[in-house]
Order: C-alpha cells, then sequence, then structure tokens
C-alpha cells in the first residue's frame, strides 16, 4: 500500500490561482475559505471546493411527511429528501416535489421514502428548467436520485 504526504496552507486567491498546487497539497483561500486541491501539474490546483453561505445546514437533507396531492418544497443546497409515512397501509397516490433552486452544475439530489408513491412529480422554481426522470412511481422504500447539468439546463436521473 502506499501513501502521500499531505500538506495543507493558507493563501490570497490571486495567489492560487497563479501557483501550480502540488500533487496532495491542499490550499483554503483566506478570503472565502474554498479550497484549493492540487495535482501537481494545473495552475490554480486540479479541483476547487466552495464552503456553503452562512445559514445553510451543513447536513443538507429534510425529513417531509406528506400528504396524498401535497407538495414538498426544497431549499437551495439541500441534498436529500427523505419522505416518511404517516398511513399504514404505506401508499400514496400523488406527490410533488419542487428541487433546489438555483442548483450548481454537478448538484445531486437523493430523494427516499417509506410509502409508495404512484406518481411522483417535479418540478423546479426556474422557468425552463428540465426534469428528466418525472412522473414515475416509487416503490416502498425505493431511491431516486437527479444529477443537474448546468450546460443542458437540466436535472437528470441517475442511479444511487
Amino acid at each position: 500500500m502506499s501513501h502521500k504526504q499531505i500538506q495543507h496552507t493558507r493563501g490570497l486567491l490571486a495567489d492560487i490561482e497563479r501557483y501550480t498546487i502540488l500533487d496532495g497539497e491542499i490550499i483554503i483561500a483566506s478570503e472565502d475559505g474554498s479550497i484549493f486541491v492540487g495535482d501537481g501539474s494545473t495552475l490554480g490546483g486540479a479541483w476547487r471546493f466552495w464552503p456553503l453561505p452562512a445559514g445553510v445546514p451543513a447536513n443538507g437533507y429534510q425529513i417531509a411527511r406528506p400528504v396524498a396531492g401535497a407538495t414538498v418544497i426544497t431549499q437551495r443546497y439541500q441534498r436529500r429528501l427523505q419522505l416518511v409515512s404517516n398511513d399504514p397501509s404505506g401508499y400514496l397516490p400523488t406527490l410533488t416535489v419542487r428541487l433546489p433552486p438555483a442548483p450548481v452544475d454537478g448538484a445531486l439530489f437523493t430523494l427516499a421514502t417509506t410509502q409508495t408513491i404512484g406518481v411522483l412529480h417535479l418540478t423546479t422554481p426556474e422557468v425552463g428548467k428540465i426534469v428528466l426522470g418525472n412522473d414515475e412511481m416509487l416503490a416502498m422504500h425505493g431511491t431516486m436520485g437527479w444529477l443537474h447539468v448546468e450546460a443542458d439546463n437540466t436535472w437528470y436521473r441517475h442511479l444511487v
């Protein structure tokens, strides 16, 4: 088994973007707390991660107990929605879920349920945004996921 030594430091954005970050090196920007991870060959590092804005829960999930015909509204940066049944039969004929607003490219959203949903309809708060894998049945204890691709303005179904 091999391993790499990880180095970490702080720096200014302007300096980080002009620097080839070493493979395994991590730099945290002093201005906004974003994290740069190096690959040894790319200026500014191969990957950049941003912290969540103030007020956004780090866990990124919501638990809802919907009734038939309800709409569950998700929040920005939310990544997971867990639906919990109020009905002992475990069947919900219809449910609408509004996906998170203003998603970033590559955002993932996962929905899980303890009950069967006859028709799961997904909407978005943005006009013109497309949701593929919509109006489907979701079995009891089932899970579905979506990936947002900004270039296509589309949420695509993906395997979870």
